[in-house]
């Protein structure tokens, strides 16, 4: 193999390997990752694709329409093993992020599993993981709004155990599951569903987009906390009429701490096009699309994320 530990790094002693391009065809397509030499123990992270938004609502100025819900944010992993146990070479899948849908699209992608294996095989069992963003369960995409009704909000992805990692016995493990979407905006007429930052989870779902009857509403909001270093920097509400939400971005050192933003929902116009939903950063969510006399289109989920670091 080709060793490149000897070379300076920006990281200095430390070995930084980040993979970031999805895969598309599940299993199939795998990154290398290649042990360095002189280094004794390795953090794994192990992130997945957050979930697409569901569409707005296509309607008659006037007539009634739903938001579209955003999708889930996508649970994550992290593995302390000492170098001794790991073998020379291992094989990295990002997960690839939910697509978002239009008007009548009903439910937007989920997003894929990102995973460390000792083997590159197109069938894979969990005895041959080291590590994997989630159990099977993956976040789900948010519903496309109705006449009748708004669109759904998705299911986060759910924590991971050693029943789908067996490898994780020789190290230090701990996974986290992802957020739930937000509902999209009523068809009477109304701002989108609201996010937040939840505890302990450093990606985020998205917010739902807006709905109406009669006038334009606001796409969904992230819920305020006094003094929040995060939420002063994060993605801005798309205000009432044919604005697209914000898109998430990944924060980072050296002026913040490592954080995935959402993609924002989409404002709803009554008589315009309604907003589409941003789209996710990593691990998160699109936004849910506005409803309009065209609806808004949901927000595509945020590309999984994986690093391995040696020191």
């Amino acid at each position: 193999m080709l060793d490149l530990s000897h070379l300076p790094t920006q990281y200095g002693a430390a070995d930084v390997q980040i993979f970031t391009v999805p895969s598309t065809v599940s299993e199939l397509e795998w990154h290398v990752w290649n042990k360095p030499r002189g280094k004794s123990m390795c953090f794994m992270f192990c992130m997945g694709g957050g979930a697409g938004g569901g569409g707005g609502f296509t309607r008659a100025a006037s007539a009634a329409g739903g938001g579209g819900g955003s999708g889930g944010s996508s649970a994550f992993t992290r593995l302390i093993v000492p170098a001794a146990f790991l073998p020379d070479r291992l094989f990295i899948q990002v997960g690839a992020g939910g697509l978002g849908v239009g008007s009548g699209g009903g439910t937007a992608g989920s997003g894929v599993l990102s995973k460390i294996s000792i083997a590159a095989n197109v069938t894979l069992s969990s005895q041959n993981y080291f590590l994997v963003s989630g159990a099977a369960s993956v976040p789900t995409g948010g519903g496309t709004g109705t006449g009748a009704a708004v669109g759904a909000a998705g299911t986060g992805g759910t924590a991971a155990s050693a029943t789908n990692i067996l490898l994780i016995g020789l190290g230090i493990f701990s996974s986290t599951a992802g957020s739930v979407g937000a509902a999209g905006g009523a068809v009477t007429g109304a701002v989108g569903g609201a996010t937040g930052i939840a505890a302990g989870v450093i990606n985020m779902a998205g917010s739902g987009g807006g709905g109406t009857t009669s006038a334009d509403f606001a796409g969904g909001l992230i819920t305020t906390s006094t003094d929040s270093f995060l939420l002063e920097r994060a993605p801005a509400t798309a205000p009432g009429g044919s604005n697209d939400g914000s898109g998430g971005y990944l924060s980072g050192p050296p002026s913040g701490p490592w954080f995935s933003y959402c993609g924002m929902g989409g404002a709803s116009s009554n008589a315009g096009i309604g907003g589409n939903g941003g789209n996710g950063a990593p691990g998160s969510s699109g936004g849910g699309g506005g409803a309009g006399t065209t609806g808004g289109r949901g927000g595509d989920g945020g590309p999984g994320y994986v690093a391995i670091i040696c020191w």
